[in-house]
């Protein structure tokens, strides 16, 4: 009965699928094109499902580059540690100039350095601390006497790239050295000592990325940062007061204390035989042309990356040599060890500047050492240290204290100024020597090398100073503006009045702003005389050392009706301040007339002046732009040839961002310059104003012999085998095309207003500030 009922049900169940498959696909007469039937109303959901096991999480993909900074990196080592095994490794942390992390730095972009630091009580007596680095190659001495005079192969300290480098992600970076502090040998031993102070350095450059400098102290044994021994004498803050951004090495090395690992007292110059230890090598190349070996003959110079040689042989220090705080400066809270320089005097830093000693030998020897023969550094504090018989602080800044104390006794006023009907200028001075009256000019006289100092007298009727130490005709004729003080009268208690009778070539007129100086004042000195003396400048005491020194003239500013012209501006496009962050203290002509501010300089080197050196007009904004930018190859002999210790085209190392902008707004007027003698007169050619600025830095030729009317745009009195490039000659067109003037044989002609704005104006297409390197 159950087998039958079973039966019976897969018979019903058969028949309801047949029933079913043929409602699905029998359609119409012969099932051949029926239609879907409508779709049936949902059902309900079901329960949801258990939920499954979680999968194992992936790698993370690597972060996308960060576009390259345009301008700069902002980042720094953070920690570097070395483990038991000698490894090395640095950790640092890398942003844009907004400070967003920074992904995706190139091994290749990167240089890593690491040295120890081997303190004074750890070398032999006497010798200063100094960096060792553990990085060394052997340089080949040349083969080729053309690439330098050396003959021996050299250690170099050098950098390395060739570890590992992790790019976390985040801007956070870390590098293993390659190089392993357990087993440096080779080329040269250097041994691990964990208890020093170690200092390691990045650079990034190259690529188009920005530069990169960086360095982090530390002591490995313990990993602290603070209480360790230093050696920071100097910061690339205070070099840039000169060289603007110093970037050596293609521009990669910016940072002094990065240099130091590298050039310490272990790398030599294979090419000239000279170390490249920095205390020796800065010293040396800033010395310079007053090096005894350069002035004897020799050179100084190092040969760099590929043989290229670098000769330092011309270089002008711009400051007393001995102003030895201009660089390394005590009151920076980032040089701590600055006072090292005279702290622990050495033979090496000694000799670096005084080249001409041999410390092996004594005193009685032209070039032997005073003290007598020294083995080492031992004995040099216990004469030039602070409490020696000859102490280097006082033979070198004190020296320049003593020189300022001593033109400081003398005293003079400027108290007045007035012009009568005909045209007469009387001025009212007030002298004081050693706080007392000076009631006889002549019992200072013999402490002036001129023999006489003078009033500088000037005059401004709207457009700037109007006389100068020339004639109309270009002649040099110091009476148009001096008024010689031993010709003024003495009427009581150190007052004087001093007295310039009208000169038709150079006269007052009715309105305008008189200008008053001190000039033709360089003094004679005892610099040895902490007391300041000032001395005959006649002596015959061999003991007396006596020194030229410019004296701070009192400037003064006066209306043509006597009242003081208190809001009276200086035509001048340049910033003293400026001029003295390299200078320290600017002093021209000490040996005549001792010039030390704008006033001075402007009273004779103003548009209506030629220079002695013909081609070249006497105007500041020709004569100063020419000079730095070492543009005066036709007056060689000139001796005025240096290096320029900044990119000349930064206009800011010298000017206020409102003073290279175009039209030129101060000292706006045409030039005049002395072309040649010609028969007993001159040939005199005046330049436009704009055109001078420019041709001082981007032509070789005084803007003097400049005439665009001629075949070869030079005048035909300029001296033979003077030569313009084709680009100088187009660069010249380009000029007259836009209004400048050149060879005009009058002021009037040429004092006009060029178009040069149009387009070099800020904000123009080729604007100054777009096209010169300014920061």
């Amino acid at each position: 009965m159950e087998a039958q009922s079973r039966s019976s049900w897969y018979s019903r169940l058969l028949l309801i699928m047949l029933l079913t498959f043929g409602g699905l696909v029998a359609c119409g007469d012969d099932g051949s094109d029926g239609a879907t039937g409508a779709q049936g109303p949902q059902g309900e959901q079901g329960p949801q499902g258990e939920q499954g096991e979680q999968g194992e999480p992936g790698e993370p993909g690597p972060a996308a580059p960060s576009p390259i900074p345009e301008e700069s990196f902002t980042g720094e080592l953070t920690m570097a540690s070395v483990a038991e095994d000698g490894t090395v490794t640095v950790e640092f942390a890398l942003g844009d100039e907004q400070g967003r992390p920074f992904v995706g730095l190139p091994l290749s972009q990167t240089r890593f350095t690491i040295a120890k630091l081997n303190p004074e009580n750890l070398v032999s007596q006497g010798d200063a601390s100094f960096w060792q680095s553990y990085i060394n190659d052997v340089e080949m001495a040349p083969s080729d006497p053309s690439l330098g005079p050396g003959t021996e192969d050299t250690i170099q300290a050098d950098s390395e790239r060739d570890g590992t480098l992790v790019d976390h992600g985040d801007g956070t970076y870390s590098y293993t050295f390659a190089t392993n502090l357990m087993s440096v040998t080779d080329p040269i031993t250097v041994t691990y000592e964990p208890e020093l102070t170690h200092r390691v350095a990045i650079q990034i450059s190259g690529g188009g990325y920005p530069v990169f400098n960086d360095t982090h102290d530390w002591q490995p044994s313990t990993g602290s940062t603070v209480g360790i021994h230093s050696r920071t004498i100097v910061e690339e803050g205070t070099c840039n007061a000169c060289h603007g951004e110093l970037a050596i090495h293609g521009g990669g090395r910016i940072d002094t204390d990065y240099c130091v690992t590298c050039h310490n007292p272990g790398s030599t110059d294979a090419n000239s035989g000279n170390t490249v230890d920095l205390k020796v090598m800065a010293h040396k190349i800033h010395r310079g042309a007053h090096l005894a070996e350069v002035m004897d003959g020799g050179e100084y110079a190092i040969w760099g990356f590929r043989d290229s040689k670098h000769d330092y042989s011309d270089v002008q220090y711009p400051h007393d040599i001995r102003a030895c705080t201009n660089c390394h400066t005590e009151e920076n809270p980032a040089t701590p060890d600055a006072a090292n320089w005279y702290l622990q005097p050495t033979m090496e830093a000694c000799g670096s500047c005084h080249d001409d000693i041999d410390f092996s030998v004594a005193g009685t020897d032209p070039n032997g050492h005073a003290g007598g023969p020294q083995a080492d550094n031992s004995l040099c504090s216990s004469c030039h240290g602070p409490n020696g018989g000859f102490p280097v602080a006082e033979t070198h800044t004190a020296i320049l204290d003593n020189q300022q104390l001593a033109v400081s006794r003398l005293d003079i006023s400027i108290d007045s100024a007035s012009v009568d009907d005909s045209n007469n200028l009387t001025v009212g001075l007030t002298m004081m020597m050693n706080d007392e009256p000076l009631t006889d000019y002549a019992d200072f006289q013999k402490y002036i090398k001129t023999g006489d100092g003078a009033l500088n007298v000037n005059f401004d009727g709207g457009a700037g100073f109007e006389f100068s130490y020339s004639s109309p005709e270009g002649g040099f004729k110091p009476d148009t503006n001096l008024v010689k003080l031993s010709t003024c009268s003495h009427t009581g208690s150190g007052k004087y009045q001093c007295v310039r009778a009208d000169n038709p070539s150079a006269s007052i007129g009715d309105s305008g702003v008189i200008a008053l100086s001190i000039t033709e004042m360089p003094l004679c000195v005892n610099e040895k005389s902490s007391n300041g003396f000032l001395v005959d400048c006649d002596t015959a005491d061999s003991s007396i050392s006596v020194a030229l020194v410019a004296w701070n003239s009192p400037i003064e500013y006066f209306n043509v009706d006597g009242s003081m012209a208190s809001d009276y501006e200086e035509k001048v496009g340049a910033d003293l301040a400026s001029c003295n962050g390299c200078h320290d203290d600017l002093s021209i002509h000490n040996t005549s007339h001792a010039a030390k501010q704008f006033n001075q300089c402007l009273s004779c080197h103003n548009a209506t002046k030629v220079a002695w050196y013909n081609g070249r007009p006497g105007d500041l904004k020709s004569h100063v732009h020419s000079f730095h930018a070492n543009n005066d190859g036709v007056n060689e002999s000139s001796n005025l040839l240096t290096p320029y210790p900044d990119d000349i085209s930064n206009c800011l190392a010298c000017h206020t961002e409102s003073q290279v902008d175009l039209p030129v707004v101060m000292n706006e007027r045409a030039s005049k310059a002395r072309v040649a003698h010609t028969g007993g007169g001159e040939t005199i050619n005046y330049t436009s104003a704009t055109v001078v600025v420019c041709s001082s830095c981007h032509i070789s030729v005084p803007v003097g012999f400049i005439d665009p009317n001629t075949s070869n745009y030079l005048h035909p009195e300029t001296p033979a085998g003077t030569e313009l490039s084709s680009a100088e000659k187009s660069l010249i067109t380009h000029m007259v095309t836009n209004g400048g003037v050149f060879a005009a044989t009058s002021f009037d002609e040429a004092n006009r207003v060029e178009a040069c704005a149009v387009c070099h104006s800020q904000g123009s297409n080729a604007a100054i500030d777009e096209v010169h390197n300014l920061r």
